[in-house]
């Protein structure tokens, strides 16, 4: 446990440089919201299009930040879903042998440029920072330098689009001042960044010897340490937000290597950081550890268009395994939503029901189809066609029209909605099943 304490346990791939890029974009990303100060005007991302960004298929770029205690393999295997280490790329995408990188890193030698990528997730491309010892000044230029010159393309695919910065909780130090001192630049520019406090189990042990230190029994400190553990990880928190330039989101996670431990909250806290509608389309297609977060953000974008070709986009687009020939999927799929599902598109219901089916189709030929891309279309149609006059359509639809549509405004109103919650629950919670009645 690393102290001294007697608590009781708790009973298809692609290289880096696959994507085609978009060059005619050029709008900033806006300023992050829980940034006090500007951040970096030489650090932008593009404004996209859905339609042309899945046409391009371009991988999401993520920095990671942390010591080498800071668990950020074990934290990438979970995101990638993966037992392997992942493949290193340079940054012409070039393969690097892994113990090339190795006898690097024991003489000393660090290279940020350098690409990983796990064969299970080809959809993301992540870079490895060693993290900031005291007065580590050198290091945090390099990370600037990066990511300075990431942001000087036009590149979709070249484009860094989030940071996960790794804070290791098992330890009387988890935030340092070089820590500090990195928050206290405008080294990431804009970018996103999610402070990720890691191995809070060997804080709650930390948490736990204090208690006992300052005279609990046993029980009682038992009674206390989630308190306490919550109290440390909030003092953690409140020293960074008074940084200049504060994370613009904070997670907790357990030690990684557990079966039981998700990553899920990483993946919907990275995702609500993105300021970009079609580049967080990108990000949550590529996660593939939850399909809930597709079928929200689907319904959040879609429900405002009123033809059924940018419904279909902003439907489809959310999900990973429609991501080879997009366009040609979309199209495909709206000639069929065409014959099966006409709808009075003026009628927000309606548009919400469309949705809906698109949602529940999609997400049956993912988790029990198991469909592989090029056969999404053929298996798209053959749920949509048992989806349509069966007894879970009816029952969907009961749900939908029954609930309280003259309170909707807009999309930016809707989503997070107590209206938005009770389509992702009817969604969610009527799967289509073509092995089951329906």
């Amino acid at each position: 446990m690393g102290q001294n304490s007697s608590r009781p346990k708790h009973t298809s791939k692609y290289s880096p440089k696959s994507g085609e890029v978009i060059e005619n974009a050029d709008a900033k990303r806006t300023a992050s919201k829980s940034s006090k100060k500007t951040a970096s005007p030489d650090v932008k991302i593009l404004a996209l299009d859905p339609f042309n960004v899945r046409a391009t298929r371009p991988q999401f770029r993520i920095l990671v930040i942390g010591k080498a205690n800071a668990g950020k393999t074990t934290l990438l295997k979970k995101v990638c879903d993966s037992v392997d280490d992942p493949e290193i790329f340079s940054p012409s995408g070039e393969k690097i042998d892994p113990k090339v990188v190795e006898a690097s890193h024991r003489r000393g030698e660090h290279d940020i440029t350098n690409q990983l990528v796990f064969k299970s997730n080809p959809g993301y491309i992540f870079h490895d920072s060693r993290g900031f010892e005291s007065g580590s000044v050198d290091e945090i230029k390099r990370v600037k330098m990066f990511i300075a010159e990431q942001a000087a393309t036009n590149k979709l695919s070249d484009q860094l689009h989030a940071i996960w910065y790794c804070l290791p909780t098992d330890t009387n130090r988890p935030v340092t001042k070089a820590d500090e001192d990195f928050f206290n630049t405008g080294v990431r520019g804009q970018v996103p960044l999610i402070a990720i406090f890691t191995k809070v189990d060997g804080l709650e042990d930390i948490a736990f010897t204090q208690l006992q230190d300052a005279g609990f029994n046993t029980n009682k400190a038992l009674k206390k340490l989630a308190q306490k553990t919550q109290e440390m990880l909030a003092d953690f928190r409140q020293r960074l937000k008074q940084t200049d330039y504060p994370p613009s989101e904070y997670l907790q996670l357990e030690d990684m290597r557990k079966t039981d431990t998700s990553c899920k909250e990483l993946i919907k806290k990275t995702a609500a950081t993105i300021s970009d509608d079609a580049l967080r389309m990108l990000f949550v297609s590529v996660q593939r550890n939850n399909i809930s977060l597709s079928v929200r953000y689907a319904l959040a974008n879609a429900i405002d268009q009123t033809h059924i070709r940018e419904i279909t986009i902003w439907t489809l687009g959310y999900f990973g395994h429609v991501w080879e020939a997009y366009q040609e999927k979309v199209l495909t799929c709206e000639a069929t939503l065409r014959k099966l599902c006409p709808i009075a598109f003026d009628l927000v219901a309606a548009r919400a029901e469309l949705i809906s089916a698109i949602c529940i189709c999609t997400e049956q030929t993912f988790n029990e189809a198991s469909t592989t891309p090029e056969k999404f279309c053929n298996a798209f149609s053959t749920a949509l066609h048992v989806y349509r006059g069966s007894t879970l359509e009816h029952a969907i639809k009961e749900k939908i029209w029954a609930l309280q549509w003259e309170s909707y405004k807009d999309r930016y109103s809707f989503k997070d909605s107590e209206l938005h919650k009770s389509m992702i629950e009817i969604v969610m919670s009527h799967p289509l099943r073509l092995n089951a009645s329906t």
